[in-house]
């Protein structure tokens, strides 16, 4: 039965094999999970600044939606890492947010994912 349950987890659920976002002003690196892992934790994000190759490290974790039997991550949604000032929200649809402390959107900004 677990056999069963496990190749339907695969079946409906999607994640992304994208390695890296870039933006006007960012390019995101993320540390891909080994062969066979699907929610694989900590993840390791290095942030490039284009204009000036400098770089910053963080530790996030994938953002899930959950499945049906309400305890299952299914559909990935994208990645969620932070620092003290607030934290980054990166969607697989290419956009980077970055909150504040508060909750506030301090910046927002789109791009593209490649491998």
């Amino acid at each position: 039965m677990k056999y069963i349950l496990s190749i339907a987890f695969f079946l409906t659920c999607s994640v992304t094999n994208a390695e890296s976002l870039t933006i006007d002003t960012y390019r995101v690196d993320i540390d891909p999970c080994k062969e066979g892992e699907v929610t694989c934790e900590p993840r390791l994000f290095i942030i490039t600044e284009l204009a000036t190759g400098d770089k910053s490290r963080y530790l996030g974790k994938n953002l899930f939606a959950i499945g049906t039997d309400s305890k299952a991550p299914c559909r990935h949604q994208g990645y969620e890492f932070g620092t003290y000032h607030g934290k980054y929200l990166l969607y697989l649809d290419g956009k980077l947010e970055f909150l504040n402390r508060s909750g506030e959107l301090v910046m927002s900004e789109s791009g593209t994912w490649t491998d």
